[in-house]
């Protein structure tokens, strides 16, 4: 059984999830990806590089959606199941060029359940970067836990093999530093634009808010975490700040316009590298195996 089931798994997401684009575009991130009219696919389509999924623990499951009771399906066949293969399609990233990509969790509620289960759920596919307190092990796509506190805190303190990091909604001078090898657990900030800044993305951004944005970021930056904003404007001049200003990913609701705007806009050189991602391996293939058996 485990050697014929293997390569008809193969077959049906070479099948069903469609043409790849040939690469990345750019550090691009659909916010709440389950509402657009294609979930998931048109993020790939367009070469998005990071999708947004809003769970909640209901019935034994891990339900998507951004308000309880209204679920689009679950995460598993919403993201995790057609991530598998793509990667798998694709010779060990989704898009087939090495490059990353990040999958948001945001946990809506403050159920354990939802920590436990989706532990679970990400132990069985072997495409997600794994945290140890040795360091991280990269893989083709990293998982990034935001939403409530307290779940995201109990995920990344759980004991044994992690396969997620954190972020937090806030930013201070005195945060402790965070390292790859030791301090792994969190290594993002999302933070609110409107909290930060006035500019709504009409006219010009005053000196003043841009130097206090360039601040912000360095102080991030010092402390070894990257940032996503949430709540800012989703027009083309936020989109040229933040590719002039080298964002580490560029969110948006409006997948196809800004995938537009980044392929005829000026060439970016503050972005950062990122890192590569390692060949999809036969332990991988065989845990795989193993969950299809």
């Amino acid at each position: 059984m485990r050697w014929f089931l293997a390569p008809s798994v193969f077959f049906l997401g070479v099948c069903f999830w469609g043409p790849s684009f040939a690469t990345t575009l750019g550090p691009l991130h659909s916010h709440n990806d389950y509402a657009q009219s294609r979930a998931l696919d048109l993020a790939l389509a367009h070469g998005f590089s990071s999708v947004e999924a809003d769970i909640w623990h209901w019935e034994g499951d891990l339900q998507v959606g951004h308000l309880p009771l209204i679920f689009k399906g679950t995460l598993r066949e919403l993201y995790l199941t057609p991530l598998l293969f793509r990667v798998l399609k694709n010779g060990g990233s989704v898009h087939g060029d090495g490059q990353p990509f990040y999958l948001w969790i945001e946990f809506k509620d403050a159920s354990l359940e939802a920590v436990d289960l989706l532990k679970k759920e990400l132990e069985l596919f072997p495409i997600f970067t794994e945290f140890t307190d040795r360091g991280i092990r990269w893989r083709a796509v990293t998982v990034i836990l935001t939403g409530n506190e307290k779940n995201k805190e109990r995920f990344v303190s759980l004991p044994g093999r992690r396969f997620a990091t954190r972020d937090s909604e806030w930013i201070s001078s005195s945060d402790p530093g965070a390292d790859i090898v030791s301090q792994n657990q969190w290594l993002w900030y999302s933070l609110d634009w409107k909290r930060f800044f006035r500019w709504n993305g009409r006219g010009k951004m005053s000196s003043a808010e841009k130097a206090d944005l360039r601040r912000l970021l360095d102080e991030a930056r010092s402390l070894g975490r990257r940032v996503r904003f949430f709540n800012a404007p989703d027009r083309w001049p936020f989109w040229q700040l933040a590719r002039a200003e080298g964002f580490d990913l560029v969110g948006t609701d409006r997948i196809e316009a800004l995938a537009r705007y980044w392929i005829g806009g000026p060439t970016s050189a503050g972005r950062r590298s990122l890192p590569a991602v390692t060949s999809f391996s036969n332990e991988s293939l065989q845990t795989l195996d193993r969950l299809h058996r």
